[in-house]
């Protein structure tokens, strides 16, 4: 007798759980479009569904309209099975906030110098200046230079990230020979997007090479006696600017004070023709008889320097002390 009762009992159990597998398949529970998740997460209220039973077969989920009928048993239902959803579940307070994403560039640089037509030295620091980019999402964090003889920037020959943060003037030195070249600036804010600014165009001019004292120099105790002597200088050319060419020309001052350029006792053109000897980077020049020195005098000297032919010229970017000895 008790056997037979657990044995109706396990068998109603089993078609419950059948049931309650089945509604959980009409609801479509596992998929996160189907109405049961939809409205477990959008509905203001709780939501009733009312699943009807045809000829023995479940039927599909109506949040919205009751049965006509709706039996009161709860073992094997032949009419209608309510299944209530809560929906008003509070969300925990120490539930983090979103960080927004940050999908917009910063604002557009506007370049500023240099613009139109440039001297430019060899031994010169030059400012590349724009206008400050702003940002008010993540950030400003940094700036990119590009410098191009090409004006769709396809080969630059300067491409640098630079000024972290929000500093609006680059200041970088260059060995660029005479021509035309463009730049452009790429402002990057800290999510990775970016602006970049119109290109803008400069000239550089034809300038004379950079000049530097070699030899002779003395201390103030010390002299030499040779009154012709050997001269030589560091010095710069821009390429296509040679000696040999007769584009390149030197002036070498003599004086007996500190400012040889001004009223020098000797000031010497030297060019191919004359010059003594040369190398890339070095020229170098030996006083004849005519030109010799007096003995006992204290002497500096300096080179001016052209690039033209001797129509402009830069003189050294310093001076040497002579001494001659009596």
């Amino acid at each position: 007798m008790e056997s037979g009762a657990a044995k109706d009992y396990l068998i109603s159990s089993v078609k419950l759980l059948g049931k309650i597998t089945l509604v959980f398949e009409i609801l479509d529970f596992a998929n996160s479009t189907g109405p049961f998740i939809f409205d477990l997460i959008f509905a203001p209220t709780d939501v009733t569904y009312y699943i009807t039973q045809e000829n023995g077969i479940l039927g599909s989920p109506s949040p919205t309209s009751e049965p006509t009928s709706i039996p009161t048993s709860t073992s094997t239902p032949p009419g209608a099975t309510s299944v209530s959803v809560p929906t008003d579940t509070p969300v925990p307070a120490d539930t983090p906030t979103p960080t927004p994403v940050d999908n917009d560039p910063p604002g557009k640089p506007t370049l500023l110098n240099p613009s139109g037509s440039i001297n430019w030295d060899f031994d010169s620091y030059y400012t590349f200046e724009w206008s400050n980019s702003t940002d008010n999402g993540s950030g400003l964090s940094h700036y990119q230079l590009l410098i191009d003889i090409n004006s769709n920037f396809s080969s630059p020959l300067y491409d640098e990230f630079v000024l972290e943060n929000s500093e609006a003037v680059y200041n970088d030195y260059f060995e660029y020979i005479k021509g035309m070249y463009y730049y452009k600036v790429i402002a990057y804010d800290k999510a990775g997007n970016y602006t970049e600014s119109n290109s803008q165009s400069f000239t550089v001019n034809d300038h004379p090479p950079t000049t530097d004292p070699d030899i002779p120099g003395t201390d103030s105790g010390s002299c030499i006696s040779d009154t012709t002597p050997y001269f030589s200088w560091w010095w710069y050319e821009s390429e296509g600017d040679t000696i040999e060419s007769g584009k390149v020309v030197f002036r070498l001052y003599i004086d007996d004070d500190t400012t040889p350029f001004t009223t020098p006792v000797r000031c010497i053109e030297i060019n191919r023709s004359n010059i003594t000897d040369y190398m890339d980077d070095k020229a170098c020049y030996n006083l004849d008889a005519l030109e010799a020195l007096p003995a006992g005098g204290n002497y500096y000297w300096g080179i001016e320097a052209s690039s033209d032919g001797g129509t402009t010229w830069k003189q050294s970017n310093s001076t040497m002390r002579l001494n001659i000895c009596p």
